[in-house]
């Protein structure tokens, strides 16, 4: 089981949602909805697929609102046998289960690798959706701006050594830090560190 939380029925409840890998090699995407209460409600089965087509040891995900509708959906970062990675989105409905998985990116083989990936979420440039960066052990780390197509856009191109500050950390000489606090509906943005290039 690999689980996820947001707020995915839009009522500013959190939930949990999980990615499950049966033994018969089934693949299946379950949301627990929380409540007033601080229990949740019974699993709600949103989508599923039958042995051979997902590996649920492939599979990376989290949580974010990537189309700005005020629900979080669920993105899926999948590691396919011939190298090549496809980032999958499920957006959420109105009930707090998923709609049927779409594409939003494909590297190919020799790209990007799954296990080298450190992928978060939030609202990194102000438009109201959701973003997927996702920080490597090359010298990039591309930051995705919502479920669309396009291709990932570079963030920082700046290597940095394990064990050092980044570029543009406070007593570096490689210019300022920007902190930025996202507030939206009501709620905090978490807190942001941008290293900025002079």
């Amino acid at each position: 089981m690999k689980r996820t939380t947001g707020d995915y029925n839009g009522d500013g409840i959190g939930d949990v949602a999980t990615v499950y890998g049966y033994d018969d090699g089934q693949v299946a995407l379950w949301t627990w909805l929380g409540t007033a209460t601080g229990k949740f409600a019974a699993p709600l089965l949103s989508w599923k697929v039958a042995a051979g087509n997902w590996n649920f040891q492939r599979m990376t995900v989290s949580s974010g609102d990537f189309n700005g509708d005020g629900r979080d959906d669920v993105a899926a970062w999948y590691d396919y046998a011939d190298g090549s990675d496809t980032l999958w989105t499920f957006t959420s409905n109105v009930q707090g289960g998923f709609n049927a998985p779409f594409p939003s990116m494909t590297r190919p083989a020799g790209g990007w690798s799954r296990s080298k990936d450190k992928p978060v979420t939030g609202d990194f440039n102000g438009d109201g959706r959701d973003d997927w960066p996702s920080s490597t052990d090359t010298p990039t780390a591309a930051t995705r701006s919502g479920p669309s197509s396009r291709t990932p856009r570079v963030a920082s191109a700046t290597p940095w050594a394990p064990g050092t500050a980044p570029p543009g950390a406070p007593g570096t000489d490689d210019g300022p830090c920007r902190r930025l606090r996202r507030k939206r509906q009501g709620r905090h943005r978490p807190l942001v560190r941008l290293h900025r290039r002079t």
